[in-house]
């Protein structure tokens, strides 16, 4: 029979953690591969789920890459406290949770708990160095306040190179290593540290004040298989042992100059190399449009590569917090070449991984919109990824687009304005101010006030996706969310919308974006934003009398 403690049930919200301390083996290394589980059930006990999933390379779609919620003697042969973050799956009215054994060597093999604690939670959860005791945090020796932070400041600098015996102040977890030489041969100098222990390998350092660290440099070599822990980067199995800061190589680079390059394309069926004009017009059409995939099988399974992220109640799990458009393009969008820059860091890829811009198979005869690729860079970014304002070059600097300069495209020639006000009027759109216009132009033919969602009498399509005001302060790069407006019966009326702008917007450098989401380019309903006004009274009697300018979406 398995050992096991389970408790009752108790409610979870969204600010409740678990702390408690546990002890492995009574202080004697035991098997790895029999650890306790902790396991949480909302449907009294009949299922049960880890509270953290283990997520390694090549998993796709984690947060972050982590350990499981399974504990073993290699990290708890002493006490050790343990403060959890619950997951969302975890949030109920009868939450029970439970630490289980499976497996064991019979009259071996035990373990301990003490000090359980469920609770709505401490300050910053004491930050990791202190217990929760009724909401307040009784901090570990050298932590202090409310939040437990250090009472001396942190050392800003860490510098070994393990020619002498790991220091427990510097190195507090040391998991599966020993300190040698490779072979007889040094790795670089002296000795370093080898890590080929059963179980797990790992290496944690002390806290360290990084508020200024730009790098992390070390010399490596790969013997067998490793992972990084909190990822920084993703490292692959080279054969030289030169120091290394935390950047890959070039992957691929083609400016497509005599021809696409053999060493970078396996196809390119319906594509030639030659000039495509910049300002070809095309209209706006959610017909054959292009999408950015990557497969990790080779090319036998497609995915896209930035996932479509809007919100809503069941949010995908290859989504973060920021909001955005998939990586999908479609014609009419934007008048010209328009550079697009991915970020791979957030998307947790690593090993084999092939990239392919797809539009589809289309019979003869069809007239699918055409399109051009150029310019095509995959590797390590350059500083702050350009700031928007720039092309990487090599990873080594920016080339920054006119009107901008610096090391990392960040310094504007003249000061960018700092408000926006458009009416819409004299019907175009001016390009200084809304970089790009999809889905919308200016119309004369609905009466609004700023703001209407739904133009019709009738109440719009409840399916419709809402309008979301955003804002990015890096040139385009992120955007963050400043409201969204939700399709309603009543929301067909014209009403002001007067929104307070975050201090983190209040910079030299803001834009802002009206984007409605839409899984395959269709829309419901349409909606209409106007200027605001400087005298509400004069403004509203002239919405209900006469047809104003306004910009709309179709």
């Amino acid at each position: 029979k398995p050992r096991y403690a389970e408790s009752w049930d108790f409610e979870v919200s969204g600010s409740s953690f678990l702390q408690f301390e546990i002890s492995m083996g009574c202080s004697k290394s035991t098997s790895f591969s029999h650890g306790v589980r902790l396991e949480f059930s909302t449907d009294c006990g009949r299922h049960w789920a880890l509270i953290t999933p283990e997520c390694v390379p090549p998993a796709i779609g984690c947060a972050g890459y982590t350990q499981s919620s399974v504990y073993t003697s290699t990290q708890y042969k002493h006490w050790r406290r343990v403060t959890v973050y619950l997951p969302s799956a975890a949030n109920s009215p009868r939450t029970r949770f439970r630490w289980i054994q499976t497996h064991f060597t019979p009259g071996a093999e035990g373990w301990a708990l003490d000090n359980v604690l469920l609770a709505p939670g401490c300050p910053w959860m004491c930050s990791g160095h202190g217990l929760c005791d009724n909401g307040r945090c009784v901090c570990d020796k050298g932590y202090g306040g409310s939040h437990c932070v250090p009472l001396v400041p942190l050392p800003s600098v860490l510098r070994d190179d393990f020619n002498e015996n790991l220091q427990q102040e510097t190195w507090p977890e040391v998991y599966g290593v020993e300190r040698g030489t490779l072979s007889g041969e040094p790795l670089k100098s002296g000795t370093a540290l080898i890590f080929k222990g059963d179980g797990l390998r790992m290496l944690v350092s002390r806290d360290l004040d990084c508020t200024r660290t730009l790098y992390i440099q070390f010399s490596f070599k790969f013997i067998t298989k490793g992972i990084s822990w909190l990822l920084l980067d993703e490292f692959y199995f080279p054969t030289s042992t030169d120091t290394l800061s935390v950047h890959n190589p070039p992957v691929l680079a083609d400016s497509f100059e005599g021809g696409p390059a053999d060493a970078n394309w396996l196809f390119y069926p319906g594509g030639n190399t030659g000039l495509y004009c910049p300002y070809q017009k095309t209209g706006l059409s959610s017909n054959g449009p292009v999408r950015l995939e990557f497969s990790r099988d080779f090319g036998a399974t497609w995915h896209l590569l930035v996932p479509l992220c809007a919100g809503g109640p069941q949010p995908s799990s290859l989504c973060s917090t920021e909001l955005h458009p998939a990586s999908v393009y479609y014609s009419g969008t934007t008048q010209g070449w328009r550079r697009e820059v991915v970020h791979f860091g957030k998307l947790r890829l690593c090993g084999s991984v092939r990239f392919r811009w797809y539009q589809g198979f289309f019979s003869p005869g069809a007239a699918p919109p055409t399109w051009a690729l150029d310019n095509v860079y995959i590797g390590p970014q350059c500083q702050d990824m350009c700031n928007g304002h720039g092309s990487c070059v090599g990873g080594t600097h920016c080339a920054c687009d006119p009107g901008y300069s610096g090391a990392d495209c960040s310094v504007p020639d003249s000061p960018n304005p700092d408000f926006l006000k458009e009416d819409f009027e004299g019907g175009v759109v001016d390009a200084d101010r809304f970089r790009q216009l999809s889905g919308g132009k200016p119309s004369r033919k609905f009466v609004q006030f700023f703001l209407r969602l739904g133009c019709g009498k009738a109440s719009p399509d409840p399916r419709s996706q809402p309008v979301l005001l955003q804002y990015s302060v890096d040139g385009g790069l992120t955007w963050g969310l400043l409201q969204d407006f939700l399709f309603s019966n009543s929301s067909n009326q014209a009403r002001l919308v007067a929104l307070e702008i975050p201090l983190r917007a209040r910079t030299a450098t803001t834009r802002f974006r009206w984007w409605q989401p839409s899984e395959n380019g269709h829309f419901y309903s349409p909606w209409v934003i106007d200027q605001v006004p400087d005298d509400d009274h004069n403004h509203r009697s002239s919405l209900n009398h006469e047809a104003q300018s306004s910009l709309t979406t179709l």
